[in-house]
């Protein structure tokens, strides 16, 4: 706004227009707060379902590696097909 038509104004109308400015601010504020919020949720979300599949792929790989040790599979051949370590495998 140019400086010859704020210094028209009123200090009410001045007022008013501050007011107005400061309400805008502040819902953009909100609305900025509001996307970050579900941005994170959403981040959070996605990160929460990677590391359950994660989990559950885990779970799989040792369960095959049981039946493979209880089929008297040899240690080496587990390792190779379930990807574990051999400390993990011998604790099965």
């Amino acid at each position: 706004m140019a400086v010859a038509e704020l210094k028209k104004m009123s200090w009410s109308e001045r007022w008013r227009l501050t007011k107005e400015q400061e309400a805008l601010w502040r819902a953009d504020l909100r609305l900025m707060k509001e996307g970050a919020q579900e941005e994170g949720e959403q981040k959070g979300h996605a990160e929460g379902l990677a590391e359950g599949e994660q989990k559950g792929e885990a779970k799989k790989q040792r369960e095959i590696a049981r039946r493979m040790k209880a089929r008297g599979r040899p240690v080496a051949e587990i390792i190779e097909d379930t990807g574990l370590a051999a400390e993990e495998v011998e604790r099965l």
